[in-house]
């Protein structure tokens, strides 16, 4: 038994060294099966898997002793139903399975007869080879061992050649020795796994996560982040100040988020994404990928876009790409460990791209693209491959100029230019330049809801209630669903009288929007005037409890008090 142990642990060794193979767990779940001893004991066995992208290896070394036929051919089939698992588990296209049985002596019964109809898996995506191996003294010490019955050259392994490294190993080293070599090599494996993924820490991930919140923070409390005048006045990307020659805009939208959730994803995203990135490929080289893709994702923007844009999206594309990038370099360790999640995730989020109209999937694959470039030009860690790094940054170099010339030559009279300025037109109150620039987008073809939802508020402000409605129901039947909607909505159609729908349509704004002042003050205001007092008492409260805290508020809870109290008053003395 000490020759066949000591075969099993050199045969291990050197497909782990030369070959590429990695130590892995056992797959069966617990107690499925072991072939054992005379006393019942486990014998030796080890799992090997290496791979080629998604296409997998399964290498099953196991020591035979008392077994007989009936006991493999049960361990045979058990490892035959698994195989679909284990490609499962290993997220494998295809897996080949060889399973390796090493016996001490010569074959003792017919093995093949016993697993002739589960020896040929084959279903195009699996596959088990089975090999029934024997080891013979052959006069040791004095002359080499051998083992009989072993072929790996269908996984392109030189068999001649790995059977004269194996019995070089097995002749001067014993069954311990040999035990213990394959724990060292076990630990080299892991520590170098360790050095790619754990290169670096994520201090500036967390570090941007930081500023993000902060500028976040800083808009809310100066205007409000979902505000366009105030993201174009701190930052985003706006094409006719670039234009102007306001050029920092190209760098500065990467910090500003246009609303929580749209800062609560993205920094979720970061902090799985950018943390990978600053693992392995460091912190300095993080932040060129960050700040490279970041800017390649506005200039991308910039060139084929009008539209306002921030977030840090581009940014984060940027480490999908460095990803990519490293999933290019190291395929086969990608594959092994993040490659199908990525790519996943990265597909999910360019389909979501796609299919909601307002996100700029321009951005996120111009910050895609740069990450791929901006990783290219500094290489993984260790690596100094100054040719490519020079050929992309030239080509880089190139990209940009070309973003920059369509950028400048792209129209500034766009549909969504005129829907901006009549939003910024409609927060300073300026009816008539807000109008002009509506019907301007309207003329051409941009028939959107939000256009209705911002002509619907202008008729409001003109006084025009029924023409209101009209638009704001049209918005809504192509699909506007903001708080803004039901807002202006309910203000139209309290206006005509129709206090029923307007308190509905108030209640669906603060449902929308559960911090809207107004729609709290004129809802309670509705019910005020309908002599209400305690629903409109209560919906003032819920506004406090929300923290909303407003003159206008206050002094209108306090004639709500007064006035519930002259009410009970006089249904007191009977009048």
């Amino acid at each position: 038994m000490d020759l066949r142990d000591r075969l099993l642990y050199a045969l291990t060794l050197v497909l782990m060294r030369k070959h590429e193979f990695q130590k892995m767990q056992d797959p069966f779940p617990q107690e499925q099966h072991h072939i054992t001893d005379f006393f019942d004991q486990p014998l030796p066995e080890h799992w090997l898997v290496r791979n080629e992208g998604r296409d997998y290896q399964l290498l099953r070394i196991q020591a035979v002793d008392a077994s007989g036929p009936s006991a493999l051919s049960r361990d045979l089939r058990k490892l035959a139903d698994h195989i679909p698992l284990f490609r499962k588990r290993l997220r494998a296209r295809s897996l080949h399975v060889v399973n390796l049985y090493i016996f001490p002596h010569g074959e003792s019964f017919s093995l093949p007869e016993h697993t002739e109809d589960i020896r040929n898996v084959d279903d195009k995506r699996s596959r088990l080879t089975i090999q029934f191996i024997h080891v013979s003294e052959g006069g040791w010490p004095y002359a080499e061992p051998k083992m009989e019955g072993l072929n790996l050259q269908e996984i392109n392994i030189d068999t001649d050649k790995l059977l004269a490294q194996v019995v070089r190993l097995a002749q001067f080293h014993t069954a311990f020795e040999l035990k213990e070599m394959v724990k060292g090599e076990e630990k080299r494996q892991e520590e170098a796994f360790k050095k790619v993924f754990h290169y670096g820490k994520p201090y500036l991930t967390i570090s941007f996560l930081i500023i993000n919140v902060f500028i976040f923070m800083f808009l809310e409390w100066v205007g409000s982040s979902t505000d366009p005048q105030t993201l174009i006045t701190y930052g985003a990307k706006w094409n006719p100040l670039i234009i102007a020659g306001e050029y920092w805009r190209l760098v500065t939208p990467m910090f500003l988020h246009i609303g929580i959730w749209h800062l609560m994803f993205n920094s979720l995203a970061l902090y799985f994404l950018g943390g990978a990135v600053e693992r392995i490929f460091g912190s300095f080289r993080f932040l060129w990928i960050y700040m490279f893709a970041g800017i390649s994702g506005t200039l991308a923007s910039f060139a084929f876009t009008p539209n306002l844009a921030a977030g840090a999206s581009g940014a984060i594309f940027g480490c999908f790409g460095a990803l990519l990038y490293f999933g290019l370099k190291r395929r086969n360790l990608f594959f092994r460990t993040i490659g199908m999640d990525i790519i996943f995730i990265l597909i999910f989020n360019l389909a979501i791209g796609f299919i909601i109209p307002m996100i700029d999937n321009y951005g996120h694959i111009g910050g895609l693209i740069g990450g791929f470039l901006a990783a290219a030009m500094v290489n993984l860690p260790g690596e100094r491959q100054w040719k490519e790094r020079i050929a992309t940054a030239f080509s880089s170099g190139l990209a940009v100029l070309l973003l920059l010339k369509i950028g400048f030559n792209q129209p500034l009279d766009s549909p969504f230019y005129h829907l901006i300025q009549a939003e910024m037109h409609l927060n300073e109150e300026s009816v008539e330049d807000a109008l002009f620039h509506i019907e301007r987008a309207l003329e051409m073809g941009l028939d959107r809801p939000e256009v209705y939802v911002q002509l619907g508020a202008i008729y409001n402000y003109q006084g025009q209630y029924e023409q209101a409605e009209e638009t704001l129901l049209m918005a809504k039947e192509k699909g506007a669903d903001q708080a803004e909607l039901y807002f202006h909505l309910s203000y139209a159609q309290l206006k005509q009288n129709k206090y029923d729908e307007g308190r509905i349509n108030l209640q669906e704004a603060i449902a929308r929007d559960p911090d809207m002042m107004e729609a709290y003050y004129n809802l309670a205001l509705v019910y005020k005037e309908q002599q209400e007092y305690a629903y409109a008492a209560e919906v003032i409260e819920r506004a406090y409890q929300r923290g909303i805290r407003d003159e206008k508020l206050e002094e209108l809870y306090e004639q709500i008090l007064r006035e519930q109290e002259g009410s009970s008053y006089v249904s007191s003395m009977g009048v």
